[in-house]
C-alpha cells in the first residue's frame, strides 16, 4: 500500500490552486485547480470544481470539470464525474457503480506546437507533388 503524504481533511473549503509534489488525499471541497507530480486520491466526501492534472488520480467523490491523466484514472464506485477526461491508452478503469458524464479522449502523445516562420507566424504547411504531364503540338 502507498504511503499517503499529504492530506486535506473533509471540514475544510480550498479555493484556488492547489500542487504536490508527493501523493496526497483529498476528503475536503476544493474549487479551483489540483495539481499532482505523483498520486492524488479522491475520498468519498471530496468535491471538486474545476480541474485536476495528475500522473495518477484515484476518484472517489465528485467532480465537475476537467480531469487529465499522464498514467492512470481510477472512477472507483462512489464517484460521480461530469466534465472531461483525457487519459493515455490503457490508462482508464471504472468500477460498476460510478458514474462519468462528459467527453473522453485517449491521447497517445502531446501534440507538439505549430513550428513558426519568420515574423512569428505560423509556418504554412505543403505538400508538393511532382506530376507530369505531356504536352500537345
Amino acid at each position: 500500500m502507498k504511503v499517503i503524504k499529504g492530506y486535506l481533511a473533509p471540514d475544510l473549503l480550498i479555493e484556488g490552486d492547489i500542487h504536490t509534489t508527493d501523493s496526497a488525499r483529498i476528503d475536503c471541497t476544493c474549487v479551483g485547480k489540483v495539481t499532482g507530480d505523483q498520486e492524488v486520491d479522491f475520498g468519498e466526501s471530496a468535491q471538486m470544481v474545476g480541474e485536476v492534472s495528475a500522473k495518477v488520480v484515484r476518484m472517489s467523490g465528485k467532480m465537475e470539470g476537467n480531469l487529465t491523466v499522464k498514467q492512470r484514472v481510477s472512477l472507483l464506485g462512489s464517484s460521480r464525474i461530469k466534465g472531461n477526461l483525457t487519459t493515455p491508452p490503457g490508462g482508464f478503469s471504472m468500477d460498476l457503480g460510478s458514474e462519468f458524464e462528459g467527453n473522453f479522449q485517449v491521447v497517445t502523445s502531446e501534440v507538439p506546437p505549430p513550428q513558426k516562420a519568420a515574423g512569428g507566424k505560423p509556418a504554412a504547411q505543403s505538400k508538393h507533388i511532382k506530376t507530369a504531364s505531356k504536352s500537345r503540338k
